[in-house]
């Protein structure tokens, strides 16, 4: 399991939209790096592929292990999204399944990135993809994967809540579906007192900024699963849980943290 630590992806740098990259200029670019998910920036719908390019010089430059995309329209369309860093593909992600999945790419850290670049792949030249939210930087390797027994995977299920109107013969005559966020919970036991005391502390000083994102399956952690970058869900509304210790020795102790999860599906 990773967790993002840090976004770098907004503090600086240079916002394009490379040649022949289904640019709409009576959007606004810069809506993709607020995690207000009322601003947004959609595409034209004239080209087959979206771009959106970041750039970074001098000590805008940063160490980079990951880059995230949320709230989007990729699962509509079916197609396909390359992640790359410093021109080099850090990742593809196939859009066949239909699911507008929250995509988490990590990858071993890179210093003193200087280029971002998002670009995706239409089934249809037409559509317009819309893209909410981008971010890059730093991800933390949760300790023992971060998994308890009985932890809840939000990516698997479907986040709807319907209400039904019946007829006096007891038939569904109106269907109303809403998408609701699930309530979550993350809990590491058995975490020693310089993870608790360096680590944690800072993880919790960003993620009480806004917004967090969390990657279940990132290769070999555990051992044997296969790397999915749509394992993975951003986490807002973080209500933080004063660390425990453990029973047996004070070396010892429990995290936690609850907090809502946006699959995006």
């Amino acid at each position: 399991m990773r967790i993002t630590e840090s976004n770098e992806f907004t503090n600086s740098g240079t916002l394009t939209v490379p040649a022949s990259g289904d640019e709409d200029t009576a959007q606004t670019l810069a809506n993709v790096e607020s995690f207000d998910f009322s601003e947004k920036y959609t595409s034209v719908g004239t080209d087959a592929i979206v771009k959106i390019r970041k750039t970074f010089a001098g000590d805008q430059r940063f160490t980079c292990g990951y880059v995230a995309v949320a709230g989007h329209n990729m699962g509509e369309d079916g197609g396909s999204l390359v992640l790359k860093v410093n021109s080099v593909t850090k990742g593809t992600v196939s859009f066949a399944d239909g699911r507008n999945s929250v995509v988490l790419v990590t990858f071993a850290e890179l210093s003193l990135v200087t280029q971002i670049d998002l670009e995706y792949t239409k089934i249809t030249s037409s559509n317009q993809i819309t893209i909410t939210f981008l971010a890059a930087g730093t991800v933390l390797t949760v300790p023992n994967n971060g998994e308890e027994a009985g932890y809840q995977r939000p990516w698997l299920t479907r986040n709807i809540k319907e209400r039904v109107v019946q007829n006096i013969e007891a038939a569904p005559v109106v269907v109303l579906t809403n998408t609701l966020s699930r309530r979550m919970s993350l809990n590491v036991s058995n975490m020693g007192r310089a993870f608790l005391e360096s680590t944690w502390r800072d993880f919790q000083d960003f993620a009480a900024l806004g917004a967090f994102i969390v990657k279940e399956q990132d290769g070999d952690d555990p051992p044997g699963i296969t790397d999915e970058p749509k394992s993975s869900y951003l986490c807002f509304g973080p209500r933080f849980v004063t660390p425990k210790a453990h029973p047996l020795s004070r070396e010892l102790g429990k995290a936690s943290i609850n907090f809502q999860a946006y699959t995006g599906t």
